[in-house]
């Protein structure tokens, strides 16, 4: 039975190369779903959270801000013991690592404000970990025929479960009085880590080569051009990237002060996001990639100045519309750009996971930059408007870079 359902993968991969998921992908992205799931009930009202103990911008941008620098160093260390012991552990063991964050986020309670840094570290330990292996196992389980058609499931699969926990955990935690809410869905977060942590042993076990060629990999975008052009540009999509992840959520907060409309904007914007990867998977190829990927920056830069004209939840809505829409237009387009470098470097199988850490590293990188920047300048509204216009003028350049990539 085993030998037949072999048989018949193989005959659809051949007969759908460009839009085949095999069945190791299958079982990746559903794990995916479940921790998303875990972490989009929770991730987008941590921030608020901390915003509402002490009504302040910073310490959110703080916990940002550490969480991306820890991230730099954790993948680093993510891909040593990948290389040591197989990719799957480290997968498993960032899911864990999620589910401790929460344990310790239910014990400081109404305290987490006074400990924003720690659980910055560890929120950082943990998306480090199960993200480079989670990326690493993407590029492993598709090829360069399907992996504009993977990029865009893996996009559907972020954006409904984006579009549906926070929508439920907005309504959770506004039913509830005080704090009691957050508590629920944190310990529902950490249930649903426990059940990715288990399904994950269905994934095959991916064992790596053991040396583990960091230096030479992490020099490369000194030393190969296509390799410099990728990781600025990466670099440059985290300065947004890092800034954008929470700031729309809070702003929004400090207008309305209601964690339900929080609920319904992500469930909103999430819901566009999934309809850009839907149509964008069926469309794309390698050689549309950076056609894509201009018209994605060039929207993102026209709607970048809306807040210098007036800052409240509808200008909050109509940005969130466009960004949601056409971000995906970057993303898919990049990865399966940094993918194709990857895939040229010389014994690419072997250092593979090298890749990924070095891509990930820069991307944290940008992110750390933009929180900082955000972390240096005045809270006020005008201020942050700039910001955004800043921010967002800034990610044409992500097409000057990967523009120059050779995709031959």
């Amino acid at each position: 039975m085993k030998k037949l359902r072999s048989i018949k993968t193989y005959i659809v991969g051949r007969l759908h190369p460009h839009s085949y998921l095999s069945p190791e992908l299958i079982t990746l992205l559903t794990v995916h779903m479940i921790f998303l799931l875990g972490v989009g009930l929770s991730n987008t009202f941590v921030n608020v959270f901390l915003w509402k103990v002490q009504k302040s911008l910073s310490i959110v941008a703080l916990y940002n801000a550490v969480q991306y620098f820890t991230l730099i160093a954790v993948v680093i260390l993510g891909g040593w013991i990948a290389k040591k012991i197989s990719l799957t552990f480290n997968l498993r063991l960032g899911i864990m690592c999620h589910a401790i964050f929460f344990i310790v986020l239910l014990v400081v309670k109404d305290q987490a404000a006074q400990y924003a840094w720690i659980l910055g570290l560890l929120m950082g330990l943990s998306s480090g970990l199960y993200y480079l292996s989670y990326n690493v196992l993407s590029y492993d389980f598709s090829s360069n025929d399907n992996r504009d058609y993977v990029m865009g499931v893996q996009g559907i699969v972020f954006s409904f479960t984006t579009a549906v926990a926070p929508f439920m955990a907005g309504i959770m935690i506004e039913s509830f009085k005080k704090i009691n809410g957050y508590i629920i869905v944190f310990s529902i977060s950490f249930t649903l880590f426990m059940i990715a942590a288990v399904l994950s042993t269905r994934i095959p076990i991916k064992t790596a080569q053991k040396n583990y060629y960091i230096k030479s990999i992490l020099f490369m975008p000194f030393r190969r051009k296509d390799w410099k052009y990728a990781m600025i540009g990466e670099a440059i999509r985290g300065l947004r990237d890092g800034v954008m992840i929470f700031l729309p959520g809070i702003l929004l907060y400090s207008l309305v002060s209601r964690e339900s409309l929080i609920g319904y904007y992500t469930l909103f914007c999430s819901s566009v996001q999934l309809l850009s990867y839907y149509f964008i998977s069926k469309r794309i190829t390698p050689g549309t990639r950076k056609n894509f990927l201009l018209v994605g920056v060039l929207a993102i830069v026209i709607i970048s100045p809306l807040f210098m004209f007036s800052l409240n939840a509808y200008t909050l809505f109509v940005y969130g519309l466009v960004t949601s829409f056409f971000v995906a237009w970057v993303n898919n387009p990049t990865a399966g750009m940094i993918y194709w470098v990857i895939h040229k470097t010389p014994n690419s199988k072997k250092r593979r996971i090298e890749g990924i850490v070095v891509r990930e590293a820069y991307l944290n990188m940008g992110r750390t930059l933009g929180v900082l920047i955000l972390l240096a300048l005045p809270e006020d509204i005008k201020t942050i408007a700039y910001i955004v216009f800043g921010l967002g003028l800034s990610q044409i350049m992500i097409w000057m870079f990967f523009n120059r990539i050779n995709m031959a």
